[in-house]
């Protein structure tokens, strides 16, 4: 089903749980080998399930990590990892800290993203001016003030 109006296109997408790629050379149905693609997935069971559950999983935490990052950039214009996209170990958080509280308290509050902008959004930095005085003017690395994008 499509609804289309002047200036939006809304699909919807439907997934099967069953089925596979089809090689478009030979125009057959690759079989899907679920001990490979999915370890302890049963045959009929939605991949996507077994992802989100282990994106969420607590000992996961590369995906706090990343979410709090992103809602850090969104209020503040740069994120605590800089670029935000590059959460390697050699491009190490301005913060470890910061993030690390960050992303336990996503977890601790079960993922909720308004907790996050709560807690954000009532911190002593979020309140902080974003005109430079002489002691922040240079600085672009402790969150002393906040950096306009342009």
């Amino acid at each position: 089903m499509a609804f289309q109006n002047q200036q939006y296109q809304l699909v919807s997408i439907f997934s099967r749980s069953n089925g596979g790629v089809q090689n478009k050379r030979t125009g057959k149905v690759a079989p899907i080998n679920h001990s490979t693609v999915c370890p302890g997935r049963a045959p009929g069971e939605d991949p996507r399930q077994k992802l989100v559950d282990w994106m969420v999983d607590a000992r996961n935490p590369f995906f706090a990590r990343a979410a709090v990052n992103r809602y850090w950039a969104h209020f503040f214009g740069r994120g605590i990892v800089d670029p935000i996209d590059d959460m390697r170990i050699t491009n190490p958080p301005s913060n470890p800290e910061l993030l690390d509280a960050l992303a336990k308290d996503f977890v601790d509050h079960k993922y909720s993203f308004k907790s996050v902008i709560r807690t954000i959004c009532k911190s002593r930095t979020y309140q902080l001016s974003a005109l430079p005085n002489d002691f922040n003017r240079h600085d672009k690395q402790t969150y002393g003030r906040y950096y306009p994008s342009a």
